[in-house]
């Protein structure tokens, strides 16, 4: 499949799951009038991303993965779901995200995928969230990491934003301002010393987001899901991937155009200063009705 199918298969995925029922059959029809192959992808990729939701309520409280118990879903994206899991072998409870999708991908982008996964895990860095294990189970590609239990930073957006009822006229008002706005600056400076590191080692975020920076027990920032991520070539430029995907409010306009072969380290510098903007204005720079539209 080629970039610009992909992009669009992507982008029409993307826009889908925001729906549910009759309006997202609608959209998708809406979507690709005229490409049944297109459609029929587009509806893989969605009941390949519903059944991998449904994973607990098929066995109840608990379900077996491999070497894993399944406890509970935690976090759900457009591309996969993380689950809080139990890895059997060493008594651990981990977080287990299964990539969903998979159906759509050639045996090479599996592959891939698989040495770019395996690659990351073999980072380390305090505020990167180490990944343990890259593996696939009845055909469910996955990887295991350090479950973060504080929450995402877009959960707590309002920790780290300005409040709605500081009033910076007043001493009062404009310390709570600074407070707030020094811990964003530390926030983003650690995030961004530890993407540094990562493209010192030749790895690309990709989809950098405040869903993808979780927040510590001790309050330190901790990116994670660079199970999507690409490896740079030598010269800086980005491998082809699995997919050309990222999330539209925070992509970088090379990367919007869906060419993976432009992509530099600068599409990460971009998305950092996207979430930088979302938390001193509390609103996204771009933002339409819909995926597709931002």
């Amino acid at each position: 499949m080629n970039p610009q199918r992909w992009q669009r298969l992507a982008d029409i995925f993307l826009g889908a799951i925001e729906l549910e029922g009759s309006e997202r059959a609608t959209f998708v029809r809406s979507a690709v009038p005229d490409d049944d192959e297109m459609r029929r992808e587009v509806e893989a990729l969605l009941a390949s991303h519903q059944h991998a939701g449904h994973f607990m309520e098929a066995a109840g409280l608990a379900r077996r993965f491999g070497d894993y118990e399944l406890i509970e879903e935690i976090a759900r994206g457009g591309m996969g779901v993380v689950f809080r899991a139990r890895q059997l072998a060493l008594g651990r409870i981990v977080a287990l995200k299964t990539i969903v999708g998979g159906a759509l991908a050639s045996s090479e982008q599996v592959a891939r995928f698989r040495s770019e996964a395996e690659a990351v895990a073999h980072l380390e860095h305090p505020n990167i969230v180490p990944i343990y294990e890259v593996n696939v189970h009845e055909g469910q590609h996955y990887f295991s990491m350090r479950l973060i239990d504080g929450g995402s930073l877009e959960q707590r957006m309002s920790d780290f934003t300005l409040p709605e009822d500081a009033d910076v006229a007043d001493r009062r008002g404009r310390g709570i301002a600074r407070e707030r706005q020094s811990r964003i600056a530390r926030l983003i400076a650690t995030v961004a010393r530890a993407v540094h590191y990562a493209h010192q080692r030749g790895i690309l975020h990709r989809d950098l987001k405040p869903a993808n920076i979780l927040i510590g027990a001790n309050g330190e920032p901790q990116v994670t899901d660079f199970g999507i991520a690409k490896l740079l070539a030598a010269e800086g430029q980005a491998t082809q991937s699995i997919a050309v995907l990222g999330t539209p409010s925070y992509m970088a306009p090379e990367q919007a155009a869906g060419d993976g072969r432009r992509l530099t380290t600068a599409a990460d510098v971009f998305s950092l200063g996207a979430v930088l903007y979302h938390l001193l204005t509390k609103r996204r720079p771009f933002q339409g009705a819909t995926p597709v539209e931002t």
